[in-house]
């Protein structure tokens, strides 16, 4: 069984090296990186999945993870980009280890269009449909502060909305929904 203290300062670190140009899963130095996600949508939990372990990306922890961010209207998997594991891994350190409740990963196109059609705020080249975002909720905290955080990362897009934070890995910038 592997345990570890994850800390707010290593999972910096982490986000920091991955940050500078790394488009995929490779070379962050560190020891375990975990995640538990909650899926409403699907009714899914994954508990401390490990997503980084021994310094390289632990591929059946991101196969998890990946199938728990599909688009669920398609039942399509696409592989999320780590850095989006990054940021929710920071959010679920600074937020006492609370789950992140993951309202929105990956989306096909055509899911994405449609919730368009259907008037929701879903930009035609969304980051989800390109795997590199996630709207999220955390129990008990506000998502304006899940947003602060997310702005003062300055690794990516932070949309505050009123019952969830979208969180990117495209250019840095914010907005209010």
């Amino acid at each position: 069984m592997l345990c570890t203290l994850v800390t707010r300062r290593t999972l910096l670190a982490g986000v920091a090296a991955t940050s500078v140009g790394l488009a995929s899963r490779h070379a962050v130095p560190a020891s375990v990186r975990r995640l538990t996600v909650v899926r409403p949508a699907s009714g899914e939990m994954a508990h401390a999945v490990p997503f980084w372990l021994d310094g390289a990306p632990y591929e059946d922890g991101l196969a998890e993870l990946d199938w728990l961010m599909r688009d669920v209207h398609a039942e399509q998997v696409k592989p999320i980009d780590l850095r989006v594991y990054y940021l929710l891994a920071i959010a679920q350190a600074e937020f006492a280890g609370r789950p992140i409740i993951v309202t929105s990963g990956y989306r096909t196109k055509s899911t994405n269009d449609t919730l368009r059609q259907q008037g929701i705020d879903a930009v035609r080249n969304s980051f989800h449909v390109q795997g590199r975002a996630a709207d999220i909720q955390i129990d008990d905290v506000p998502p304006v502060r899940v947003a602060a955080l997310g702005s003062t990362l300055n690794l990516g897009g932070v949309g505050v909305y009123a019952k969830f934070v979208h969180l990117d890995t495209g250019p840095p910038r914010s907005w209010r929904g």
